[in-house]
C-alpha cells in the first residue's frame, strides 16, 4: 500500500575516502545501531530505522553530486542501498562553480521534486543531511530548506554525524531556530504571530508565563487587524504589556525551575520586540492614543488599519481636543439621525451643512390631511419621503396607516418588515437565520446585502446592527433603507431620480473647510486652532475618507491605485497637522 505521506531525503553526496573502513555509528539514545563506510550512509539508515519506526518509508532520495563524485563513488554508494525499494536521484553539482553559481543546482532540485512530489496532492516530508559536501554545503541547503518550506514542504529530520564520537544527531530544533528569529522579528515588525505559534508549538516544557504571553501577542495581532473600537483595542495593548512585564519577572524566578534553551533564545528577542513596540505598549491616554496608534500601523505597513483608525477616531480625537466647539446643539441631533452606525462626529465633519432639509408631503402638511390627500390618490410616493422613513421614530403600524397603498412596492416592504418582526427569532443569529431563508427578491433581502459593506459580512453586519438598536428591527431597517444610494432606492420602488441630494457633492468635500468658516461665522461652532492649521487638517481627512471609500468599493485592482500610492503620505500629513494644532492650542491656553 503506497504512504499517503511521502518522505524524501536530500544530501550533498562526498566522495568515498580510500582509508575508509566500516565503523559502529549510534543516535543519542541509543536505540540505533548500525556499521558504515561512507559519510552520508549512516544518514540515510538512520532516517530509514526512524521512519520505519512511525511505520512509514523513505519514498525518493535525491544527492548533489559532482562530476568527481558521479564518475567514482555514486555508484558505489547505490550498491550499498540496492536492496531497498527507493531511487537515489543524482543531481549534478559543479565543484569548480563559485558560491552564487551554486544557486543553480538548488533550482534543479526545488524543480525535480516539484514535478515528481507536488504539495498540492500529497503531503510531502523532507529529510536533510547536513553531513556531507563542500563547506558552503550547509549554507545551501538552508536555502534549499527554506525555499522548499515556503513552498507548503514539511520538515522532517535534520541529521549530522559526527565523526570523532561516531554519534548521529537529529539537529532539526537547530535549524528551527531559524523560525523562531525569523517570527519573533515578523511579530516585531507588523504584529504577524504566525510563525512563532508554530515554532512552539512543537516545543516542549513550556513555562506557563511564556504560554500566555503568546496567548497576549496572539490576541494584539488579531485585534489591531480587525477592530476599530479603540477601547478594546488599548485594553488588549495593555494585556501584551503585562504579559511581557510577568514573563521578564517568570525569568528572574522561574516557578518550574530550569527555563529550555529555546526560551533562552527568544528572551534575547524580547528587547527588540519591546523597542518596535515602545510607542505603544506604554500609552494608556485614551485620547492621546489616537495619532500613536495611527503612526504605528502606517510605520509597520498596515495601511488598511492605519486608514480605517483615522477616518473613524480623527473627528472624535478634533472635538475632544477642543480645536473645533460645537455651540448649536441640534447640530448632533442632525448628524447623529443621519447615520446611527458611526459616531455623530464623522457625519459633522464630512457633510453636515446647516440648511432647510427636504421634508415631504406629510412633513408639511400633517399626519391627517397628508391621509386625506393619499386616499384621493393625490399623493405619490418619492424619494423624500423614503429619507423621512430613516428618521422616523413611528411604529411600523403608524407608518403604514401614513404610507399604505401609496406604492406597491412599498406595501410589500412594509408586510415583509412586519413578517420579520413576527416569525424571526428575538436575537441576532436570529435575524441571520431567517435573513437566509428569505427569497432573494425579497426586498429586506436586497436591501440589507446593498447596505452590507464590502469588506464585511451579512452575519457580523446583522450582529452588530442588532446590538446598535437594542434588537430593534423596523428602527435598523429604516435607518438601513436611509444609507442606501438615492438611485438603487429610485429604482427599488418604480420612482423618479428627481430632487436635490443632501450629500455633499465631491466638489463641495474638496473645500470642506469653507462651509465650517459659515458655521463659525454664524456662531454654530467656535474654531479654538487658527484657520491657516485647521483647514489643511479637515480637508486632508476628507481625502483620506474618499480614497477609504473608494478603495472599499473598487470593482478591479485598477481601482485606488493612484490613491494607494499617496496614501501613507497623506495619513503622515495629517498626524503633522494634527501635532502643529495641538502645539498651537496650548500656546494659545497660556495667553
Amino acid at each position: 500500500m503506497e504512504s499517503a505521506n511521502k518522505n524524501i531525503v536530500i544530501f550533498f553526496m562526498s566522495p568515498l575516502r580510500k582509508d575508509a573502513k566500516p565503523e559502529i555509528y549510534y543516535d543519542q539514545s541509543g536505540n540505533f545501531r548500525t556499521s558504515c563506510v561512507h559519510t552520508n550512509e549512516t544518514a540515510l539508515k538512520y532516517i530509514d530505522w526512524y521512519l520505519d519506526k512511525k511505520s512509514e518509508r523513505i519514498d525518493s532520495v535525491y544527492a548533489f553530486v559532482t562530476s568527481a563524485v558521479a564518475s567514482k563513488d555514486f555508484d558505489n554508494f547505490c550498491r550499498i542501498f540496492v536492496y531497498k525499494d527507493y531511487p537515489i536521484n543524482a543531481i549534478p553539482f559543479d565543484e569548480k562553480s563559485v558560491f552564487t553559481g551554486s544557486f543553480k543546482s538548488i533550482g534543479e532540485m526545488f524543480d525535480a521534486l516539484q514535478k515528481k512530489y507536488p504539495v498540492e496532492q500529497n503531503k510531502v516530508t523532507i529529510h536533510l543531511d547536513f553531513t556531507g559536501g563542500f563547506r558552503h554545503a550547509n549554507v545551501l541547503m538552508l536555502v534549499l530548506l527554506k525555499l522548499l518550506q515556503y513552498a507548503g514542504y514539511e520538515l522532517g529530520c535534520i541529521t549530522y554525524t559526527n565523526y570523532s564520537e561516531h554519534i548521529i544527531e537529529n539537529v532539526r530544533e537547530l535549524v528551527e531556530l531559524y523560525t523562531l528569529i525569523g517570527g519573533a522579528s515578523e511579530f516585531a515588525e507588523n504584529g504577524n504571530v504566525f510563525q512563532l505559534q508554530k515554532y512552539f508549538k512543537l516545543v516542549e516544557g513550556k513555562s506557563a508565563d511564556l504560554e500566555h504571553l503568546l496567548k497576549q501577542m496572539e490576541s494584539f495581532s488579531e485585534q489591531i487587524k480587525v477592530s476599530t473600537n479603540r477601547d478594546y483595542l488599548l485594553e488588549t495593548i495593555n494585556e501584551l504589556d503585562r504579559a511581557i512585564q510577568g514573563y521578564k519577572r517568570h525569568l528572574l524566578n522561574p516557578v518550574e525551575g530550569k527555563i529550555s534553551e529555546q526560551e533562552h533564545l527568544f528572551v534575547k528577542m524580547l528587547p527588540m520586540i519591546e523597542k518596535d513596540y515602545a510607542g505603544i505598549l506604554h500609552y494608556h491616554d485614551k485620547l492621546d492614543s489616537i495619532p500613536v496608534l495611527i503612526k504605528w500601523c502606517v510605520e509597520k505597513g498596515l495601511l488598511q488599519q492605519a486608514i480605517t483608525f483615522c477616518t473613524e477616531w480623527l473627528p472624535g480625537y478634533i472635538m475632544d481636543k477642543g480645536f473645533i466647539i460645537i455651540n448649536n446643539h441640534d447640530i448632533e441631533k442632525v448628524c447623529s439621525s443621519k447615520n446611527i452606525w458611526s459616531d455623530w462626529r464623522i457625519e459633522f465633519l464630512k457633510n453636515y451643512q446647516e440648511e432647510r432639509a427636504n421634508v415631504s408631503e406629510r412633513s408639511v402638511l400633517g399626519t391627517s390631511m397628508a391621509k386625506s390627500l393619499k386616499d384621493a390618490g393625490l399623493i405619490k410616493l418619492n424619494y423624500t419621503m423614503i429619507k423621512d422613513l430613516s428618521v422616523s421614530n413611528e411604529s411600523i403600524l403608524e407608518i403604514k396607516e401614513i404610507y399604505g397603498h401609496i406604492n406597491e412596492k412599498l406595501d410589500n416592504l412594509l408586510e415583509e418588515i412586519s413578517a420579520f418582526k413576527s416569525r424571526s427569532e428575538d436575537s441576532a443569529a436570529g435575524w441571520y437565520k431567517y435573513y437566509n431563508r428569505l427569497t432573494e427578491n425579497n426586498g429586506i433581502k436586497y436591501f440589507i446585502r446593498e447596505g452590507c459593506p464590502s469588506n464585511n459580512n451579512i452575519e457580523r453586519f446583522l450582529s452588530k446592527r442588532y446590538t446598535n438598536v437594542e434588537g430593534c428591527f423596523d428602527k435598523f431597517f429604516f435607518r438601513l433603507l436611509g444609507s442606501i444610494s438615492k438611485e438603487k432606492v429610485c429604482q427599488f420602488f418604480g420612482i423618479e431620480v428627481s430632487g436635490k441630494n443632501n450629500n455633499t457633492t465631491a466638489a463641495n468635500k474638496k473645500f470642506r473647510f469653507e462651509y465650517l468658516m459659515e458655521l463659525e461665522q454664524k456662531r454654530s461652532i467656535t474654531f479654538f486652532v487658527p484657520t491657516e492649521l485647521l483647514a489643511p487638517l479637515v480637508n486632508n481627512y476628507v481625502k483620506i475618507t474618499e480614497v477609504r471609500n473608494h478603495l472599499n468599493h473598487a470593482n478591479h485592482i485598477e481601482s485606488g491605485r493612484e490613491e494607494n500610492l499617496s496614501l501613507k503620505e497623506q495619513i503622515l500629513e495629517e498626524l503633522k497637522l494634527l501635532t502643529k494644532c495641538e502645539k498651537q492650542l496650548e500656546i494659545s491656553k497660556k495667553i
